[in-house]
Parts: C-alpha cells; structure tokens; sequence
C-alpha cells in the first residue's frame, strides 16, 4: 500500500462516517429518548471506525518500514478518557442549550449537528494519528511529516507540513483536521524545514489571514504564529498564537 493509495483509503473512510453522521443527526429528537438514540447509534460506529483507520494505518507503516503490522487496539479508542456516553450526548446538550438561550429550532439543530461532525471527525483523527505513533515507534522511525489531504488544507496545516516532527511527540491537530502521518527517512530528516518551497507557497494565505507584514521588506517567520497546546481530551492542538484552546475543566 502506497501512501496515495493509503490516504485514499482514509478519506473515504472518514466521508463515509461523516455522512452517516449527518443522516442520523437529521432524524434526531432532542428529548432523553433521542439522546439515547443518539448514543446507541454513533458510539459503537465511531468505534468501528476508529479500528479500522487505525489497521489501514498500521498496515500503511508497516509496508514503508518493512515491519510486521500491529493490529489496532484500545490505546486509540479510548485517548479521550470519558466515555463514548457522555461524548455522544454533547451534540443533543449543544442544541439544548441554543434552545434555552432562545435560539430557533433550525439554528439550534444545526449547532448540534456541526458539533457532532466536529466529534466524530477529530474520534476518527485522534485514533490515526496515535495509531501512527504506534506503527513509527514500533519501525524504529525517529522522525515524521505531517501531509496534507488536500481537503481541508489552511495555511496552518501548510506550514506545519513543512517541519519535521519526532515520532515521540503526537502530531498535533485541529478541528476538521485531516492531514495524514508519512514517515521520514535518516535523510530526509537532517533538517527542522523538510520543505522550505511549501512554506514559501504559503505567504500568500497566511498574509491574507493575518495581514502581516514585515517593513523591513523580508518574509516574516509565520512558524512563530503556529502554538501547540494541550486539550483536556484531545492530546496536543494546534493554532494561531493567542486563540483560545479548551481545558478539561472547561468541558
């Protein structure tokens, strides 16, 4: 398996489970019944999932690294650390609470619905990206990229494609994030910018997005704009320097 032919597999996987997201969101109640309906039908899909991004993954490492595979288990479905219960609620809770703060019925379900596609995608990434982890420790692999899907590539994920990162340390990521795991040879690792032709393509989206400037006339270090820090559940994520990240205590 090559990597086009392992990152094909990927995005329809994850377009499949968030299409099946959406026709379930669609026919939802909000009442307890509903939530419960909720629950019983998304949990143990996402889990599924969630196995088998983590084998397709698996199985991608192990043919680059010429290694035995390791099959997918529990260390990539329960990263969270609360359960699939009171995760899956949260969309339902979400439109509740549009309800409550006197938001109409259309806006509140479609917060649910955004919310519950925001879940179940970041599920499906946080368990390839530790999966990833696992298949690179596992090759003996020290360092890795980040690759872009193409679909829902920012300047952000630009810039962060063109770094290295050690295998040791989980690959940060970011709502709606897709990017996938490739690992790097002794070579291709010797320098921190692995890819200095796509961090100079990228002046343009991030210039647009900050409206940064350097009157000196050089080209500003946007890597210093990127952060990384630490989501109660979610493990590392990146952003823009001084957005707002989530806590445990904020969840």
């Amino acid at each position: 398996m090559d990597h086009a032919d392992y990152a094909a597999a990927v995005a329809e996987l994850r377009r499949r489970l968030l299409a099946y997201a959406a026709t379930v969101w669609s026919q939802v109640e909000l009442d307890d019944a509903g939530l419960e309906r909720l629950i019983e039908l998304m949990a143990p899909t996402v889990l599924a999932a969630q196995l088998q991004v983590g084998n397709l993954t698996s199985v991608y490492f192990a043919e680059v690294a010429g290694v035995q595979a390791i099959p997918a288990g529990g260390a990539i479905t329960t990263a969270r650390g609360v359960a699939p219960e009171v995760v899956y609620a949260r969309p339902v809770i979400t439109a509740r609470t549009a309800l409550a703060r006197g938001k109409p019925v259309q806006q509140a379900l479609a917060a649910g619905g955004r919310r519950l596609q925001n879940i179940a995608g970041t599920d499906l990434q946080m368990a390839k990206v530790r999966q990833s982890q696992r298949s690179l420790e596992h090759s003996g692999r020290q360092y890795f990229r980040r690759v872009p899907t193409g679909a829902e590539n920012c300047a952000m994920c630009l810039i962060a494609a063109t770094q290295r990162y050690k295998t040791k340390r989980l690959m940060p990521i970011h709502p709606g994030c897709d990017c996938n795991i490739a690992p790097l040879s002794p070579r291709e690792s010797v320098s921190q910018v692995i890819d200095q032709n796509m961090l100079e393509a990228t002046h343009t989206q991030v210039k647009a997005f900050t409206d940064l400037q350097d009157r000196g006339g050089r080209a500003p270090d946007y890597r210093k704009l990127l952060v990384t820090h630490e989501h109660g559940e979610v493990g590392p994520v990146i952003g823009w320097a001084g957005q707002q990240f989530t806590s445990k205590s904020d969840l």
